[in-house]
């Protein structure tokens, strides 16, 4: 493969000098979205498109299958077919008004249909290497544009000898002013990258978009929060073992280092400089409060077996209610949820909280998100989907799986028997604010799928707001992604905070970047 590498790159440096490659936007002609209908005869597959649609050897298509029918409740009408993907397709030979197609079942034992659908740049693997590193924007376009392929994360090389062998992918490389487009050994295109400046990184795109870059950490960060102390705000950020307070405006800095058995998971900030802190050894949860005074950090109170986050339950901004859920060696998170005071040093339950069955307090929320006086219960169930619950009444459930953010832990089974440890995820926190006097839910998003586990990178970040409406409650999406996994957000004064991490997640080696946006510019640009 490294000798095609060589021979294309001279074949391409000779092809500049005589003819000029077109730009990047050709690239989006030349690969619109496209439809198609699959022909079965004799044990071959056919396109019912050819080059009178510009259709090129190498392509790779999806192929569906029909399901069960979409029926109108009112008039009984057939809407449309639901659809699954069957099987991966590429095109082999080209002809005017055909092509003929190499088929890669999913399942085995597939069954293609005359009459399927198939779709044009979906359902492989899209990898983008960047030798000039300068063409991020352009990995960002092109997932926009094609985005039912499975894109793998950006990655910046120096040499070609660094990108990896692969078959059934997609792999585009930018090198010398041109992005190459590749398909298992076809050359699909070549672009120059110089015709596009408005796709460049440059000083003038940073500030055309509507979120800026207000810090860096050389760390990953599995949690974020503002923590407001008198008329200094801070932001605190935690590592495996440290939660860091940088000061938002100036350099004054401060770092909680924790040095007993077991790592810190989550830190929540409360009223007044209190954090809570949850620490976890692999086969228990042990929880204090601490209290950063403006100089140094205090304990505040002993130990405690509970899992503790501070709240906000009337949207103003400060999270003054102490929640404790009860841990469970087999499940994590236990049955018991109840309202904690701080009495001396120690913290006493004042009341029990109903909650329904599956709650975990990490990545949960309470609010009236439809101003009729009693507070929701929002939360992520076993399935991954958002879920709310008025009591023990699900209202609502989100449509889509949401990938668990980067953060997780190994449980050990209390039975000796039982080798395998559990996965437990620890979930991002949302945030509620106000808005227009309405509450909103802010919640990191990564999709689920290459997310869900966690692989280097989700296929789409970005933050969600749920709110109600007089279609009842509903999730938007900010138009904005991020490269990397959002794994926070909060709002302060107007402005939305976003932690977005990158990196090699298996090694624990990354870097985490923070974002900021005005609420107002956020809640501009959603949709489903």
């Amino acid at each position: 493969m490294r000798k095609i590498f060589i021979l294309l790159v001279g074949i391409f440096a000779f092809t500049k000098i005589s003819l000029a490659a077109p730009s990047i936007d050709q690239l989006f002609k030349d690969f619109s979205p496209l439809s198609a209908k699959v022909i079965a005869q004799e044990g071959q597959f056919f396109l019912n498109v050819g080059t009178n649609k510009g259709l090129k050897v190498g392509e790779w298509w999806l192929i569906y299958q029909q399901g069960e029918p979409i029926v109108d409740p009112d008039t009984g009408k057939i809407l449309g077919y639901q659809e699954k993907p069957a099987a991966r397709a590429q095109i082999i030979q080209v002809f005017p008004t055909y092509s003929v197609l190499k088929v890669f079942c999913l399942s085995p034992g597939c069954t293609i249909s005359t009459g399927a659908r198939a779709e044009r740049l979906a359902g492989v693997r899209a990898f983008f290497f960047d030798l000039t590193g300068k063409a991020f924007p352009i990995y960002e376009r092109l997932r926009a544009s094609y985005p039912k392929l499975k894109w793998q994360p950006y990655e910046k090389v120096t040499s070609r000898k660094a990108i990896p062998k692969g078959t059934q992918r997609v792999l585009f490389v930018a090198e010398n002013n041109f992005l190459y487009f590749y398909s298992d050994g076809h050359v699909l295109g070549v672009y120059t990258l110089s015709a596009q400046p408005a796709y460049q990184e440059s000083r003038p795109l940073e500030k055309a978009r509507p979120y800026q870059l207000i810090g860096r950490l050389r760390e990953i960060v599995y949690h974020l929060d503002v923590l407001p102390l008198g008329q200094t705000i801070y932001v605190a950020s935690l590592t495996k073992r440290k939660i860091y307070l940088q000061r938002l405006k100036g350099r004054e800095h401060f770092v909680y280092a924790y040095h007993g058995f077991g790592n810190l998971i989550n830190f929540s900030v409360g009223p007044d400089g209190l954090i809570a802190l949850n620490i976890f050894d692999g086969k228990r949860v042990k929880s204090r409060i601490i209290k950063f005074t403006g100089k140094n950090f205090v304990k505040v109170t002993k130990d405690s077996p509970y899992i503790l986050r501070f709240f906000d339950f009337n949207s103003d901004g400060i999270k003054e209610t102490l929640i404790g859920q009860s841990f469970d060696s087999e499940n994590f998170y236990g049955y018991g949820v109840f309202t904690f005071k701080i009495d001396g040093k120690d913290l006493k339950k004042e009341k029990s909280i109903k909650i329904p069955s599956g709650f975990r307090i990490f990545g949960a929320f309470w609010t009236d998100l439809n101003l009729d006086k009693k507070l929701e219960t929002g939360f992520y169930n076993e399935g991954r989907r958002l879920v709310i619950y008025q009591g023990k009444k699900r209202l609502w459930s989100s449509s889509v799986k949401f990938g668990a953010g980067i953060q997780y832990v190994f449980m050990d089974y209390p039975e000796t028997s039982i080798k395998t440890p559990k996965k437990i995820y620890i979930w991002p926190n949302p945030w509620v604010v106000k808005w227009q006097e309405w509450p909103r839910v802010l919640i990191p998003y990564n999709e689920f799928g290459l997310l869900g586990g966690i692989v280097s990178g989700a296929k789409r970040s970005t933050v969600g707001v749920l709110f109600y409406t007089r279609e009842g409650y509903q999730l938007f999406f900010w138009r904005q992604s991020f490269q990397g996994s959002v794994q926070a957000v909060f709002s302060f004064k107007g402005n939305v905070y976003i932690a977005v991490v990158e990196g090699d997640l298996f090694k624990g080696e990354g870097e985490t970047r923070i974002f900021k946006v005005s609420l107002a510019q956020l809640m501009r640009n959603l949709s489903y």
